[in-house]
C-alpha cells in the first residue's frame, strides 16, 4: 500500500513521540497560547457543552446568542470544516472518483487506524511524565483524536487545500494542542496548549 506522503507527516510526528513537545524553534505563529492545563480543559469543557446545546436547540435567535458568547466551540468548527471538504470533494469528479474508490478507502481507513494506535501509545508515555494529571490526559484522548483525524482526513483526500486543518495540524507539529476558539469564526484565533518544559520536573504536572 503507498502511503499518502502528506498523512504520512502526521505518523511520523506521532511515531517519533512528539505530541505536546513543543521546541525550541517553535513558534505558534498566529495562535493565542495558554500553558495551563486544567485552564485549558475547563475551556474545552465548557466549548463542548455549548455545541451540544448548540445542536439541540433548533431557535435561530438562540443559536446566534450561543455562537456569539467568548467559549466559541471547537468541535462545531471541525464539524464545519469537515463539511467543507466533503462540498470540495463532490465538486470535483476527479477527486469524488479517488473517494469512491475501493482501493483509496482500505488505504484511508488504515491510516486512520494507525494513527489512533499511535495517538494512544503517545498518550500512555504523557502519563507517565506528568502523573499526576492522568485523568485529564485520558480525557483529552477523544478530542485530540478527533483533531488529528479530521486533518488526516483533510490532507488524504484535498491535500492542503484547507487552511483551517492546516494551521491546527501545524500547531501540533509544532508540539502544542489546539483546544480552542478565540474569537467569531472565521475571525479569530486558535487557542493552543503549550505545556512548558519544567513542569516535568517541578512537578506542577
Amino acid at each position: 500500500m503507498i502511503i499518502n506522503p502528506l498523512v504520512h507527516e502526521v505518523i511520523v510526528f506521532l511515531e517519533q513521540g512528539q505530541l505536546l513537545h513543543p521546541s525550541p524553534l517553535s513558534t505558534f505563529r498566529g495562535a493565542t497560547i495558554e500553558h495551563n492545563l486544567d485552564t485549558a480543559f475547563l475551556y474545552l469543557r465548557e466549548g463542548t457543552e455549548k455545541a451540544i446545546e448548540l445542536a439541540s436547540d433548533p431557535e435561530e435567535e438562540r443559536f446566534e446568542e450561543l455562537v456569539a458568547t467568548e467559549n466559541y466551540p471547537l468541535w462545531w468548527i471541525l464539524d464545519t470544516e469537515k463539511n467543507n471538504v466533503y462540498k470540495t470533494i463532490n465538486s470535483d469528479q476527479f477527486l469524488l472518483i479517488n473517494y469512491n474508490n475501493k482501493e483509496g478507502q482500505a488505504e484511508y481507513g488504515a491510516l486512520q487506524k494507525r494513527i489512533s494506535e499511535l495517538l494512544h501509545r503517545s498518550i500512555n508515555s504523557l502519563r507517565q511524565s506528568f502523573p499526576n494529571h492522568n485523568s485529564v490526559l485520558l480525557e483529552a484522548v477523544p478530542y485530540v483524536e478527533a483533531s488529528l483525524l479530521a486533518c488526516a482526513f483533510s490532507r488524504f483526500f484535498i491535500g492542503t487545500q484547507n487552511l483551517f486543518f492546516e494551521k491546527m495540524l501545524q500547531m501540533f507539529l509544532q508540539g502544542g494542542w489546539p483546544y480552542g476558539w478565540q474569537g467569531h469564526y472565521p475571525e479569530g484565533d486558535l487557542l493552543v496548549l503549550v505545556l512548558d518544559k519544567d513542569y516535568r520536573v517541578s512537578g506542577v504536572i
